[in-house]
């Protein structure tokens, strides 16, 4: 039964994890780009917030995993989209390109397992071996991030 729990984790992982390419930080704020199986192109970002903003606009789109909380109105919206993503599972990123693909100063895994209380929830993976950082809010994220980052 042990087996068959860390196949799911991984198997998740893998299709739900985004790579995150970190390409240069000036004063602090890191840069790059973004790679999943589940996007149709990467996400280039310019910081911290652009990459939350983002990505929450992805997760926002695909409704996975799905938001704690929804706004709700009295008219009818239409769906959440984003340019990022496709209903054609042949435009999206396959799994040998995002593995492959690494940040010119470092690259690390984030998996955002929920979306409780309007806030992320999940892990980020370092790729180097070390043990995977939990985080319980985006601030809890950024900080994390940002330690991380401050050692380059």
């Amino acid at each position: 039964m042990k087996n068959r729990k860390m196949y799911n984790q991984n198997y998740i992982y893998k299709s739900s994890g985004l790579r995150v390419c970190v390409d240069s930080v000036e004063e602090g704020r890191m840069s790059g780009k973004v790679y999943s199986m589940r996007l149709s192109s990467p996400i280039e970002f310019s910081d911290i917030n652009d990459f939350i903003l983002k990505v929450e606009g992805v997760l926002d789109a695909q409704n996975y995993p799905q938001a704690f909380q929804t706004k709700r109105m009295f008219k009818e919206t239409p769906a959440a989209s984003s340019p990022y993503i496709s209903n054609d599972s042949s435009e999206l990123l396959d799994e040998k390109t995002v593995n492959e693909t690494s940040g010119k100063l470092m690259t690390f895994s984030v998996l955002i397992t929920s979306r409780l209380n309007t806030s992320w929830q999940g892990l980020i993976d370092r790729l180097d071996g070390s043990d995977k950082l939990a985080f319980n809010s985006d601030l809890q994220f950024i900080q994390q991030i940002s330690e991380i980052v401050s050692k380059l």
